[in-house]
Formats: C-alpha cells, structure tokens, sequence
C-alpha cells in the first residue's frame, strides 16, 4: 500500500489562465509514471493528450512588460530583510491574515491573504530562481535547496533556453497571483548579481 498525492483543478481549466494547465515538466512526470506502472493503455492515451500551460500572448506581454521594469526603480529588499518580514509574517494573528511576498528573477511580488492557500510555504520570504532550475532538471529540491540566498545566477548567462522559459512561466503563476500588481520590491543581492554579470553559482548539473 502506497500514499499518495494528487493535484486537483479547483475549477474548469481555462486555456488563458497559468493557474489551470499542469506544466511540461509535470505532465511529463505523471505520463513517465503511468508508462512505469503499466497503466491501461487508453487511460495512459487521455493523459498524452491533456493540455499544458502555454503562455497566452496576454500572459507573454504582461511578463514583456514586468521585466522592463528596472529593478533600481524598486525598493531594494537583501536575502535576511526578505527572510524576517517573511518570518513575522507568519507569526501574525489569526494565521494566514497576512500577505505573503515571494520573489522570482529578483522580482517581489505580494499575494494577499484573500487568495487563501498558496500550496508552496517554501517559496515565501525568498527568491525561488535557483530551486525552480533544481525542480526543471530533477535534482532533489530539499538536499539542495539554496533556500533562496546568494550566490545567485546570471540569468540569460548562465541557464538554458528552457530554464529561462521555466522559471518565467513561475514568474507568470506569481504575477497572476499577485492581481497583475506592480511588484513590491526587488531581491538586492540578485539584482547586484545581474548587475555584475558574473556569479560563483555553479549549474548543479556540473557539480
């Protein structure tokens, strides 16, 4: 007997929203596990079939336009200030009233309270590039979990036309979950990094 975990659409899928569709990446996994399993042949056939998430051209603009916004222009956030806010937080009373701040490529977005479960605790009071990189190409997350301090990528640098699209496909759910708001803030140290255009971050494929 196995335990197991399934994740169900609250409600019908809508081929515009990056909330709805499963990633490649985890349509992939559940088709490699219905293969390994020696599921029913026809059953294994609806899954190959089912959607993915695809950027809609709205989704692909509203990113366009979130990366063109400087990140001198925001309110500079380091690694520790990002990680205590995050901390008191959730120490607020009744739990959950509070909004939650979660970076992606630097950028802080805030997720109000009103949107209920995030469903990723790990991902708040941090930037969550480098473990989206480790999630894409299978590498245990928490063994090697950078729990989102330096040092941190050079983005267009240093990952993959495909790590990119990833983590910004991530930077689109937050994004959206934030209510398309302007983000709040801007991780210091990724910014400084990027800035540098050098990094000590290895590829965890070449360690």
């Amino acid at each position: 007997e196995l335990d197991a975990q399934v994740y169900v659409s609250k409600s019908r899928p809508d081929e515009d929203s990056p909330e709805m569709l499963p990633s490649k990446r985890y349509h992939h996994l559940v088709l490699e596990g219905a293969r390994a399993a020696g599921l029913n042949a026809d059953y294994i056939a609806e899954l190959e079939k089912h959607a993915v998430y695809e950027p809609s051209a709205e989704t692909l603009e509203a990113r366009r336009k979130l990366l063109a916004i400087a990140p001198e222009s925001l309110p500079q956030v380091s690694v520790a200030e990002f990680a205590r806010e995050a901390a008191a937080a959730k120490e607020c009373d009744p739990p959950g009233s509070a909004a939650r701040r979660v970076a992606v490529c630097g950028y802080v977005f805030e997720i109000p309270a009103s949107k209920g479960d995030m469903g990723f605790d790990l991902h708040i009071g941090r930037d969550t590039t480098t473990r989206f990189v480790l999630q894409l190409i299978g590498i245990s997350l928490d063994e090697n979990d950078d729990h989102g301090r330096a040092p941190f990528p050079v983005f267009e640098k240093q990952l993959s036309a495909a790590e990119q699209e990833y983590v910004l496909c991530w930077l689109d759910h937050y994004y959206e979950k934030s209510g398309r708001a302007h983000p709040v803030a801007f991780v210091k140290e990724y910014a400084e990094t990027q800035r540098r255009g050098q990094s000590e971050w290895q590829h965890p494929r070449s360690e």
